[in-house]
């Protein structure tokens, strides 16, 4: 058995954009199988999975072959004597785990699993997460998420669905897989991930990312932005500014990507991207079903501050700072932590908040920083001053 895990992105894209407004899809009771509330801009998938009567919070990522279950959790898992390779590295220990159910109808949460120390995925999203569903509980469901109304949905087969109809094709390893049309590269598969969060579109292949380069149809940033994988631990990669893709023919522009440089290096779509949607994927038949929502014509182009923050023992901490960027203008460094953004105490807020919050701001925003080794704290302002090629609109 091969598996794969996705990575999870916890970089952010800081830029400010007014909301248009949207139409959200009703749905009549008797279509709803189970129906959870989650998060409504790009932060991770998160639904309560029961085992032996006690609820755990489960990131669902369809960009995951197994499900994982924290180390915390292995007492209830039943061992098989097998071990499989995961992401072409260390064989892993395979388990079942017959008493993990999701909802009120018991939906079984796959049928295997893996268990890994999650420790550095909380630390890096703020969440404190206890596993995370993947293609095993999805497979043979009609799936739908509502990012405008922030609710993750499990339809009854056969249910009317609104919106843009695409067939999907499935991976060797058993992930949805879409197209792509790119500049230059042409159509591509790419994989939906709802394992990669942030602001970034999602992830280009080394050799996807390297032919764009070539041909000037990306700006690469210098430095490198951090990213946390489930089983890696958390590592850098690069990040770039795509001038173009369409999804049958939903064109956007300018758009930010990371170089995906795990061993199987594909290309993938991220909450980013699919947050723009009132998303539907029947896991079935096998269909991607896209609605525009609110957020459908936001512009993604970059990081205007030039900040790229994670989370270090509940507070957001500056990883990286562009030479370049109106953050290293204003005195903010990597290893400086932040304190409060607008007069917000920061320690009360969630990585994707912290985005939210300052994705959105026009004019600028303030912080509250800390700066390494030093006991005393100061405030600045970063004003958002974006190049007329980042600030266009998408098309």
């Amino acid at each position: 058995m091969k598996l794969k895990l996705s990575v999870v992105s916890v970089t952010l894209i800081i830029l400010g954009l007014g909301a248009p407004p949207y139409h959200a899809v009703a749905r009549a009771a008797d279509d709803v199988i189970e129906s959870f509330t989650v998060d409504v801009n790009g932060g991770l998938l998160i639904i309560p999975v029961t085992i032996n009567g006690k609820e755990h919070p489960f990131a669902v990522d369809t960009g995951s072959t197994v499900a994982v279950f924290d180390s915390r959790l292995k007492p209830v898992l039943n061992a098989t004597g097998d071990k499989v390779p995961v992401n072409g590295g260390e064989m892993v220990e395979l388990y079942t785990c017959p008493t993990a159910t999701v909802g009120r109808s018991k939906l079984k949460a796959g049928t295997w699993a893996i268990s890994t120390d999650l420790a550095d995925l909380r630390r890096q999203t703020g969440y404190n997460i206890s596993g995370i569903l993947g293609i095993g509980f999805l497979r043979g469901k009609l799936v739908q998420i509502n990012f405008d109304a922030g609710k993750l949905t499990i339809l009854k087969r056969g249910t009317h669905v609104v919106g843009q109809k695409i067939p999907l094709r499935v991976a060797d390893d058993g992930l949805p897989l879409v197209d792509v049309d790119l500049p230059i590269v042409g159509t591509v598969p790419f994989l939906i991930d709802t394992g990669c969060c942030g602001f970034h579109n999602g992830f280009l292949s080394k050799p996807t990312f390297a032919a764009l380069c070539r041909a000037k149809e990306i700006e690469s940033y210098t430095g490198t932005t951090p990213t946390v994988s489930v089983l890696d631990g958390p590592v850098t990669t690069q990040m770039g500014l795509l001038t173009w893709q369409s999804v049958s023919g939903l064109k956007h522009c300018d758009q930010m990507y990371t170089l995906d440089n795990s061993y199987k290096s594909r290309n993938g779509l991220g909450l980013g991207y699919l947050s723009r949607y009132t998303m539907t994927i029947d896991f079935h038949n096998w269909e991607l079903i896209l609605e525009k929502g609110k957020w459908f014509d936001r512009a993604g182009p970059a990081n205007q501050a030039g900040i790229d923050i994670v989370m270090n023992g509940g507070m957001p901490v500056v990883a990286w700072v562009d030479a370049n960027g109106p953050g290293w203008m204003a005195g903010v460094r990597a290893g400086d932590r932040i304190v409060s953004i607008d007069g917000t105490d920061a320690r009360d807020l969630k990585l994707d908040q912290i985005g939210d919050k300052l994705y959105w701001v026009r004019g600028g925003f303030s912080m509250t920083l800390l700066h390494a080794m030093e006991a005393d704290s100061h405030e600045i302002r970063l004003l958002q001053k974006a190049s007329a090629r980042r600030a266009t609109k998408l098309q």
